[in-house]
């Protein structure tokens, strides 16, 4: 996955109030490969709407994260395929062709680890190429709890 200067996923909301949202996780494992995905724009400036319920790339940032699969478009960067099969899809985001600099927010369901003593996050990633930036993860307790 080619990411950009100031990429942050923001994947896991921890959420005690479920019942304000429209998807919440409270199974586990959780386990989602974008296989539902369908391929999406290889440009910066195209928009992606998840398919997968509860997925969300946000508003208000630079760019989106996008459904891809057999490589990108740009020499020399990102995966040949992804993670689990080698022939499916995976997120990311451009960042050659004037596309660096940009920041993109992909955002997951709710997860109410009410019942989970010690959650974890496990994922897999590529960074490769000579613009990607930094990615973070960052997670939000409570409904209305901040980033």
């Amino acid at each position: 996955m080619k990411l950009i200067r100031q990429i942050t996923i923001l994947c896991l909301a921890f959420c005690s109030f479920a019942s304000l949202h429209a998807q919440v996780i409270n199974t586990f494992p959780y386990f989602y490969d974008f296989e539902n995905e369908t391929q999406g724009s290889t440009s910066c400036t195209g928009t992606y709407t998840m398919l997968q319920a509860g997925w969300v790339n946000a508003t208000g940032d630079g760019q989106d994260w996008t459904a891809n699969v057999n490589g990108t478009t740009s020499g020399s960067t990102g995966p040949s395929g992804d993670h689990t099969s080698g022939t499916g899809f995976y997120m990311y985001t451009e960042t050659s062709s004037g596309c660096n600099g940009n920041t993109a927010y992909l955002e997951t369901p709710y997860f109410d680890f009410t019942t989970i003593a010690v959650p974890q996050l496990d994922f897999w990633y590529h960074l490769y190429g000579g613009t990607l930036g930094t990615l973070g993860v960052d997670a939000k307790i409570g409904a209305n709890g901040t980033w």
